[in-house]
């Protein structure tokens, strides 16, 4: 298979040819001393043109060790190929606009392109950046693995975004993404749904046994909670004992079940350090059907409604509460 290696995931291959420089013999034997040391793989490729001058193709010229070692494959093996030859049909069209480009006015071109598991030569997922440069009468491609700093950067996102004592997704990544899906949603027509709640008498258990039982707590709700949502819905940890389930493209009906659905979860009791613990939740379902209110005025939709399942709970032992328009706000302190 990688005897035909595609450029398809922009790791290029590359091979030394001296006879591709014969007035240049010393020159090329530096070049080649040179780029065999580099850690990145170099390719370098002149260009093919047709009888009325446009470019073709860009036929390899010269490339080193490392573009080699990415293949598997001898580097002879790729001396005078196209890279039409040598690159997956179905990446080649997108890969030859961005060559053309960087051809024709000069500028470089970097991007960044994932290489799945099932081609890697180590046969891990990897990240390579890759820089297209104007060079002489054609254009010289490197490759660099930047899978490590892709994953500081994605560890560093998670610090940013995700509740450190839960592991879900925070507040700040709440307001940030679903702003967007309600921009979404109203291009698309949809319902979506905010189901609000928190757990009763939390304060209680900090206050009885501890703040580490009580995050202890915080910590099983939020691993029993994370398999019985929809894929596509998004549970956050708000703060404190407070989370929210944003659900996009759902109509009232499938958010009430959803509401009463985290209530059955999160019946059995808990086993805790300091004993086995029920909870009981008060849930509040607000619901957005295309119009324009804010986010904020979503949120605020459906903290007023978990106040009402709080309150009449008590009265009617009811625990899910959808938001209308005559439910009562939060009193003042």
């Amino acid at each position: 298979m990688l005897d035909n290696f595609i450029l398809s995931n922009g790791l290029f291959q590359a091979t030394m040819n001296y006879e591709s420089l014969p007035d240049h013999a010393r020159t090329a034997a530096l070049l080649q001393r040179v780029l065999g040391e580099l850690p990145m793989a170099v390719l370098l490729c002149k260009a093919q043109h047709t009888p009325d001058g446009r470019v073709k193709d860009f036929t390899v010229t010269l490339i080193n060790q490392a573009a080699a070692r990415l293949t598997g494959r001898p580097v002879q093996t790729l001396t005078g190929k196209t890279l039409r030859e040598l690159y997956a049909p179905y990446h080649f069209k997108s890969f030859f606009i961005k060559l053309l480009r960087v051809y024709k006015t000069g500028q470089p071109c970097t991007y960044e392109q994932f290489m799945p598991s099932s081609i890697t030569p180590e046969n891990t997922n990897s990240w390579y950046t890759l820089i297209i440069s104007k060079f002489d009468d054609g254009i010289m491609i490197t490759a660099e693995d930047s899978t490590l700093r892709k994953e500081h950067e994605e560890a560093i996102k998670s610090l940013a975004y995700r509740d450190e004592l839960t592991g879900l997704y925070n507040r700040r990544y709440f307001f940030e993404h679903v702003i967007r899906m309600l921009a979404l949603a109203r291009r698309r027509g949809w319902s979506v749904a905010l189901v609000y709640f928190d757990i009763d008498n939390f304060k209680e258990i900090n206050d009885n046994y501890g703040h580490p039982v009580g995050d202890e707590l915080l910590r099983e709700v939020a691993a029993r909670l994370t398999p019985a949502i929809r894929r596509e819905d998004l549970l956050i940890r708000m703060g404190g004992d407070e989370f929210a389930l944003f659900m996009p493209d759902t109509p009232h009906d499938k958010a009430v079940t959803a509401a009463k659905r985290i209530i059955k979860t999160l019946g059995p009791s808990f086993e805790l350090s300091a004993g086995n613990h029920q909870v009981k939740v008060s849930i509040g379902v607000a619901i957005q059907q295309g119009d324009n209110s804010s986010l904020e005025e979503l949120l605020r939709q459906a903290d007023v409604a978990m106040y009402q399942a709080k309150t009449h709970k008590n009265e009617q032992n009811h625990e899910v509460e959808v938001y209308t328009p005559d439910s009562k706000s939060v009193p003042d302190a």
